[in-house]
């Protein structure tokens, strides 16, 4: 497998761990449920059986994929912490841990611009937690959901300089989910939100992302992640998310990028990485796109001509 990391005996990230389930009741018998709920989370390594996560508090809830956009958002998140005792961090691989610099990188991308309209606006907020934290969830991700779209070279990759924050953050969240820990549910809800909104923001200011393979990468973790999260608003989000992913795999050809290295094996050996994750990215954003046909009832965007030729 030339370095790609497999694993038959891999957790989903399904609707069957996370998928969501109606809340009837106010806002408040909400949020005081899922309280109640973290407070007895199970230790690391059982199968949750608590209900999904929190959506907004709304009368349509009780009913798949409806969802009153006049309800109020989940716009909070408590912090996360790890106890130095917690088996995450006694059997913590270094192997791909990020920088106190990087960290620095991905708080700039997170914060907010400033404005009348973004503090009209309805956006959340959050504490970001510990370096140690942040490098369990990193390595839960490659660990437990890389294997399921093995976009990126585990032998190869530097999470420091080869992994954009947009990218890095939307690793954070699905690293996060897996962790199991107390409020990491309304903690990737609300990081979500933000990482969509400002990855799209980039991709305004800067037309070269739209070609990036990370980047779209990691529009593919943020609509894969919108879809099984659970939360209502986001997974009507990650339909407008695929049409973006979409339009700029296609626009990529789909990753059929020819070979310029000659020379020296090592030269060679990294465009054939940097071709194989664009193959990769192409046959993900593939199966994401299956998804919406089963889960809407809605022809698929992509042929399965476009990505075998």
């Amino acid at each position: 497998d030339y370095g790609w990391k497999t694993n038959g005996n891999i957790d989903q990230l399904s609707a069957g761990q996370i998928h969501a389930e109606s809340h009837t009741e106010a806002e408040n018998s909400v949020r005081a449920k899922d309280e109640t709920e973290e407070d007895h989370m199970p230790e690391y390594g059982k199968i949750s059986r608590l209900s999904s996560p929190p959506n907004e508090a709304s009368g349509e809830d009780k009913w798949p994929f409806q969802w009153n956009p006049n309800s109020r958002p989940i716009l909070k998140a408590h912090p996360i912490t790890i106890p130095e005792n917690h088996p995450l961090l006694k059997e913590h691989d270094p192997r791909f841990d990020i920088s106190g610099s990087t960290l620095s990188k991905l708080r700039a991308f997170l914060i907010p611009p400033s404005g009348p309209e973004y503090r009209q606006s309805q956006k959340g907020s959050f504490v970001l937690p510990s370096l140690p934290a942040i490098n369990v969830f990193i390595r839960l991700f490659f660990e437990y959901f890389s294997p399921q779209m093995p976009v990126l070279h585990h032998a190869t990759v530097n999470t420091n300089t080869d992994l954009p924050p947009p990218l890095l953050a939307a690793i954070v969240i699905i690293g996060a989910i897996y962790s199991h820990l107390k409020h990491t549910r309304r903690f990737a809800i609300v990081l979500l939100d933000i990482v969509r909104w400002h990855l799209i923001i980039a991709l305004e200011c800067d037309n070269s992302l739209m070609r990036d393979p990370m980047i779209i990468y990691a529009e593919a973790l943020i609509c894969h992640t919108g879809l099984w999260n659970g939360n209502k608003r986001a997974f009507e989000l990650a339909e407008v998310v695929r049409g973006a992913l979409v339009t700029h795999i296609r626009r990529a050809n789909f990753g059929d990028i020819k070979s310029q290295a000659k020379g020296s094996n090592q030269a060679e050996w990294k465009q054939w990485v940097v071709g194989e994750s664009w193959r990769r990215l192409a046959w993900v954003i593939y199966a994401i796109d299956c998804q919406f046909p089963s889960l809407l009832s809605l022809p698929g965007t992509i042929s399965i001509g476009e990505v075998g030729n």
